[in-house]
């Protein structure tokens, strides 16, 4: 039913000729489609928003489509294209200034040097590092228990089980937090 719904209103958009509202309608019917695991069809959407977003000179607009493309590529077999997107993604919002999108970009890029077999676990773990501070400074509990997850994650592959242990304690601790209302454990460094 929300697919239906966001196709008549992209429709509509288009009818008006009203781009921004077309952008974002497109990039809400690639997500719904992508939820939908309808992956091909998504992705299809997902460019043309990108096309539109590129059109208006909507960067922040670009680096977000770029995001969920890179998403759809690692579902379907393609990490080193998604690590493309995800680049582009991150240096677009260094360059707008958008910490929140600047954190994403780089725990998603640290994400897929984990997942892949010969993935730079250490690269991996700076990255995190790095959206780490970046979610901290932005008192964002969920992005920050992410990036201990992923920390976790690397430190285990690292063999190294008691650190990654205190990285899910501490994502554990500010899941909890951020569930009760709080901004996550006292003194919560990593």
């Amino acid at each position: 039913e929300a697919l239906e719904c966001a196709e008549e209103g992209l429709a509509l958009a288009e009818t008006a000729q009203d781009q921004w509202e077309e952008a974002a309608l497109r990039f809400c019917v690639g997500v719904l489609r992508y939820e939908l695991g309808q992956t091909v069809p998504a992705v299809q959407e997902l460019e043309a928003a990108a096309a539109v977003r590129r059109r208006l000179r909507d960067k922040l607009g670009i680096a977000e489509v770029l995001n969920r493309l890179g998403l759809a590529l690692v579902d379907v077999g393609y990490p080193v294209q998604a690590l493309d997107y995800f680049e582009r993604s991150l240096a677009l919002t260094q360059e707008l200034g958008d910490r929140l999108g600047e954190a994403l970009s780089l725990r998603l890029l640290a994400f897929v040097h984990l997942a892949q077999v010969d993935g730079d676990r250490k690269l991996s773990l700076s990255l995190f590092h790095k959206s780490l501070s970046l979610s901290k400074a932005l008192d964002d509990p969920l992005a920050q228990s992410m990036c201990h997850e992923g920390m976790g994650d690397v430190l285990r592959e690292l063999h190294d089980p008691r650190a990654a242990a205190a990285q899910y304690s501490q994502a554990l601790a500010l899941r909890e937090a951020a569930a009760r209302g709080g901004s996550g454990p006292a003194g919560g460094d990593a």
